[in-house]
């Protein structure tokens, strides 16, 4: 059975896009709001360096967990299973945010919304991957990284324009998400499942289930150790500005808020334009690796000139801008995309849920100190950060797939079960390698 677009999905791929991109919006919207109220919290309910440390890590920990489950639940029972019910979740952690009397509320409100959101993007990053047309793949799941990008600078606006505010603007932040939320909700129970997952799932009909011995295959582990590592490692610097970026123009430089807000909404457009022109050329191979090559080097540079020059706030606030640009091009956007190059359909939820939850919840346990050494030492932050995504750029560089433009059904062809059998672990992807398996 052909694995193609139906007629229908293809003809409207970018609503489909466009509402499984809401998840990246949500994801973003929520990680972002609580980067800017968690300095009015701190005032408000008291809270100490390892609290608000604490907080930002429970929100990142949960959508790492919420992705381990919800990639496995999607590839097993449907997209449209995961994708219809998280968002409730998502909202009923928001009112925990919006009406927070104390600390214990604030803890609860961002596991919720944690584990929902982190549920909700494997399952929809598949959705728009399986339903978008091989040549333009690419682009369609690069436009849900964009959404990823308008969700903050929706929240920077927002917050610029409530600044004055006080502890109302958090309330404010977070309602304008449970809106979203709770309108996208409601389109997406009119999208169909997965034309894709339906026809994989017809095909395995009342046979055994491979999918987690397949998992262990050498081609997948490999695709899987790679995504993993990279995400993981780009992560930690990305989460990083994210989520202290404005607490360290507040507690270092003793910036007041609306000045913040100011300096982010300025900051925000630069990484949508980038995201654009990503965007645009991502499904054309050359431009793609030449894409991320000047990403990495723009990105490396912001940060080593904040390792090596006096940092104060002018140095902080242009690196910021240099980094956030050159993430655009080499970053999570690039991740999304090779996460629907790599696997096969029985699996992609599953591998993307794991090396997403992998990530987050690596990112967020050294966002659990990273208050405490900013104080400290902040040149030992912006140290681990630059090594980290050294290495995260040396691996994108060596491993990234070549092979873009295969259709849906080329990619789990190579996966079938014959080949899978008749050929050592790795040669059933020989015909398509990426360039992982080309060096291992």
């Amino acid at each position: 059975m052909s694995h193609s677009p139906s007629p229908a999905a293809a003809g409207r791929p970018w609503y489909l896009a466009t509402l499984g991109g809401l998840a990246s919006y949500l994801d973003s919207g929520v990680l972002f709001a609580t980067a800017l109220s968690i300095s009015l919290w701190q005032g408000q309910f008291g809270l100490s360096a390892w609290s608000v440390g604490a907080i930002t890590a429970a929100l990142t920990v949960s959508i790492g967990i919420g992705s381990l489950v919800g990639g496995h639940v999607g590839d097993r029972f449907g997209r449209k299973r995961v994708y219809s019910a998280d968002l409730i979740v998502f909202a009923f952690g928001l009112l925990w945010l919006i009406f927070a009397a104390n600390e214990p509320m604030l803890y609860v409100g961002v596991v919720l919304t944690g584990l929902a959101a982190g549920a909700d993007l494997p399952a929809s990053l598949a959705l728009v991957g399986e339903s978008a047309p091989a040549a333009k793949r690419g682009r369609m799941v690069s436009y849900a990284q964009l959404m990823w990008g308008l969700g903050i600078i929706v929240v920077q606006v927002v917050a610029k324009l409530t600044a004055f505010s006080g502890t109302l603007m958090p309330r404010i932040l977070f309602g304008q998400l449970l809106l979203v939320a709770l309108v996208t909700w409601a389109l997406r129970q009119r999208l169909p499942e997965s034309e894709v997952w339906v026809a994989e799932r017809e095909r395995r009909n009342g046979k055994k289930d491979r999918s987690w011995a397949l998992l262990m295959r050498r081609p997948i582990l490999g695709g899987l150790a790679f995504t993993t590592a990279f995400y993981l490692l780009s992560t930690v610097m990305t989460q990083f500005f994210g989520n202290f970026g404005p607490y360290a123009m507040i507690s270092l430089f003793h910036f007041d808020l609306p000045t913040v807000t100011s300096i982010m909404v300025m900051i925000g457009p630069v990484g949508l334009v980038c995201g654009i022109v990503f965007m645009r050329l991502v499904d054309h191979r050359t431009a793609r690796t030449a894409m991320f090559a000047v990403g990495a080097v723009v990105q490396l540079a912001g940060l080593l000139l904040l390792v090596v020059l006096p940092l104060d706030a002018t140095v902080f606030v242009i690196c910021f801008m240099v980094v956030i640009a050159g993430a655009s091009f080499a970053g999570e956007g690039n991740y999304k995309v090779w996460s629907q190059e790599i696997f096969p359909t029985s699996l992609r939820g599953t591998a993307q849920g794991i090396s997403f939850g992998i990530a987050r919840i690596g990112a967020a346990a050294f966002t659990v100190v990273s208050p405490t050494l900013l104080h400290n030492d902040p040149k030992i932050v912006l140290t681990i950060l630059l090594v980290a995504t050294t290495v995260a750029m040396g691996l994108g560089f060596l491993f990234q797939p070549r092979d873009s433009g295969r259709t849906i059904e080329q990619i789990d062809a190579a996966f079938a079960p014959g080949p899978m059998e008749r050929h050592s672990a790795g040669e059933a992807t020989r015909e398509h390698p990426t360039t992982a398996e080309q060096t291992t």
